[in-house]
């Protein structure tokens, strides 16, 4: 916090300052308005003008920027003056700005509340984006990047966020290894992942293993898990790109069959025929590959296994292939092969 300070004496230091990496009341009460409070007080002096904007991140918008007002208008009260309407306005060197959680309809309610606080609007600047249209953004997903650890002169140190106002945005800590649940054991219950218990609780939470909600996938944070069975691959390290997937990579890997964004699964009946023997199978496409065998012609299936042993199929087998035709988004390629006089099926067995 200092050193952005004192490395940008003059002009606007606002978002860069995103007091969610710590107590968001403690900083605006401990470090903006006592120990680094001279010098932000001497960002205005002559014809230089500097401005701290100090940026809440987490929690009700009108509550948090409500408390720190409050705050700030308390720590700097020597400077704070009163406007027509009788509402309070913090001096020209510090001022608040709010970014999360801002759309058309959320600014007039932070406004009312400041307002009926006695706050003057002129405190705040409001920042927004995606909000602005569908409002699908990385939160829809509660998608984010963060530091966990950082080496300073050979030592590793731990790095994490714990906004005292939402703690759903806790971080993870240190070196992360993503794992099967299944493949990660000795840990005792007390190893799980607890989130801070109130304000005065461990910042950061209390254990390492942040299980996901299948149950099946596990973080273990803080260096405690296995390198050698890490899920993740290294793709980007000191500035280089080391793995560059293409857009249709990404789609498989997104192709989660029945999930929220999927096709409707399509049904196909269909007859093939070989070595003398028909047999008649009703398919259902299962994500962009597969084909899900869901009912046989009743004993036409026992007879068709006997002449092809090499190609046996059971209900619930997967048919990922029919000659040299693959999956759902073929389908009519595949209809068309089944009805060749010499058909090679790839089946998949769960």
């Amino acid at each position: 916090m200092k050193n952005m300070l004192t490395q940008y004496p003059t002009g606007l230091v606002a978002c860069v300052l995103v007091s969610d990496s710590f107590d968001v009341f403690k900083a605006c009460k401990d470090y903006w308005g006592d120990k680094l409070k001279d010098l932000i007080k001497g960002r205005i002096t002559g014809d230089s003008f500097g401005r701290l904007v100090v940026r809440p991140d987490s929690g009700d918008p009108a509550d948090t920027c409500k408390q720190i007002l409050k705050i700030l208008c308390e720590q700097f009260k020597e400077d704070v003056t009163t406007t027509k309407t009788g509402h309070k306005l913090l001096p020209a060197y510090i001022r608040v700005i709010q970014g999360d959680g801002v759309d058309y309809e959320s600014i007039p309610k932070i406004l009312k509340s400041l307002k009926n606080a006695g706050f003057a609007a002129d405190n705040m600047v409001f920042g927004s984006g995606g909000a602005l249209l569908q409002k699908l953004n990385r939160d829809t997903f509660k998608c984010a990047f963060k530091c966990s650890e950082i080496t300073v002169s050979g030592e590793k140190r731990e790095v994490f966020k714990d906004p005292i106002t939402d703690k759903g945005k806790a971080s993870k800590k240190g070196r992360l290894t993503v794992q099967l649940a299944s493949e990660t054991t000795g840990f005792k219950d007390a190893d799980k992942y607890k989130p801070r218990q109130g304000d005065k609780g461990v910042a950061g939470g209390t254990g390492f293993l942040h299980y996901s909600t299948d149950g099946k996938i596990v973080t273990v944070a803080s260096g405690m898990g296995d390198a050698s069975k890490d899920l993740m691959v290294e793709v980007f390290r000191d500035g280089r790109l080391l793995k560059d997937y293409s857009l249709e990579e990404i789609r498989k890997r997104a192709d989660i069959p029945q999930g929220p964004f999927a096709d409707p699964p399509k049904e196909w009946v269909i007859s093939i025929e070989k070595a003398g023997k028909k047999l008649g199978l009703t398919l259902v496409s299962e994500g962009q590959e597969k084909l899900k065998v869901t009912a046989m012609l009743p004993g036409a299936a026992e007879e068709w296994n006997k002449a092809n042993p090499d190609q046996a199929i059971a209900l619930g087998d997967y048919v990922t292939k029919v000659n040299t035709v693959t999956g759902p988004k073929t389908a009519e390629k595949m209809l068309k092969e089944c009805a060749k006089d010499k058909v090679e099926l790839t089946i998949l067995r769960p």
